[in-house]
């Protein structure tokens, strides 16, 4: 039996937030190839009282062609007012704010046409708020702390310039996981939702002949997972675009263009019940005064 909807009403004040915060930093460059880069800030909320946090960048340059660097930084995000407040509104207990601790280290060379660059990344996350919804015969929904997240990845990028021809590319590792206890029983799962574990992006650019210039680009995205209401992730078929733009400069105020994307009609989505466009052709003239 359903019947209407009615919350409790809220006090004058009780739907306030008061915040108030201060940012420092403290920045050393190029001293002997070492850079540093140090931040903090204070907040003081009326209902969580103190917060610090804070980051630490440094990076030392080898021979103007070699870079080491690193981050380690950590955060603080407060539950919103629509969180504590609405009807979705934890009912059994007070939601925590988050607080979190990242951190982030890679190597770069860059010298004449070619740049080479490699990171790997954590994030490690306290009290994560979740939206979680109940199975039969309550149905309820309302927002919970989890435990803890983890989430990591692999970014690897390289650009190449031969002069007529450019090449970019790029490559993404992801993973991540949530710790909780639903019906009282420790849960672990991938909480990445519509995010591929992997990403591969190529670019070639190549100039044909004098005004005439050719981009080609394609697109890999490997199988990632559908949030469902009341049911288990549906896995996302992994897909992949080609895509095509010309331009051709006729005068230095009149450029022609043509502009091919999903070359090979892939069928996709990125979002389930929502198709992306299949083949399709865009042309035109650009004018400059």
């Amino acid at each position: 039996m359903f019947v209407p909807y009615s919350s409790t009403p809220l006090r004058v004040d009780s739907a306030k937030v008061n915040d108030c915060g201060a940012y420092a930093s403290f920045i050393l460059k190029d001293l002997k190839g070492f850079n540093l880069e140090l931040g903090g800030r204070y907040n003081n909320f009326n209902k969580y009282g103190d917060v610090f946090t804070f980051s630490f960048n440094p990076s030392y340059v080898i021979k103007n062609c070699f870079k080491i660097f690193g981050n380690i930084s950590s955060g603080f995000k407060a539950p919103s007012l629509y969180q504590v407040y609405s009807e979705y509104r934890n009912p059994y207990n007070e939601l925590k704010p988050e607080r979190s601790m990242s951190f982030e280290g890679g190597v770069q060379y860059y010298r004449n046409n070619v740049n080479l660059r490699a990171v790997y990344f954590s994030r490690n996350i306290k009290n994560n708020i979740l939206f979680y919804s109940a199975g039969a015969p309550t149905y309820a929904s309302y927002y919970i702390n989890g435990d803890e997240q983890k989430d990591k990845g692999l970014e690897l990028e390289a650009s190449v310039d031969f002069g007529k021809v450019d090449i970019i590319a790029n490559y993404v590792n992801l993973d991540g996981s949530v710790k909780t206890k639903i019906a009282s029983k420790d849960t672990s799962f991938f909480n990445l939702y519509r995010r591929p574990r992997q990403a591969i992006n190529l670019h070639v650019g190549i100039d044909v002949c004098k005004g005439l210039n050719v981009n080609l680009g394609v697109q890999s995205i490997s199988k990632r997972y559908e949030p469902v209401y009341m049911s288990v992730p549906i896995e996302m078929p992994a897909y992949y675009t080609w895509n095509l733009y010309a331009t051709y400069i006729i005068t230095k105020n009149v450029q022609l263009f043509a502009d091919i994307k999903n070359i090979t009609d892939e069928k996709y989505s990125e979002i389930r019940g929502y198709n992306n466009r299949r083949a399709n052709f865009m042309a035109g003239v650009n004018v400059t005064f």
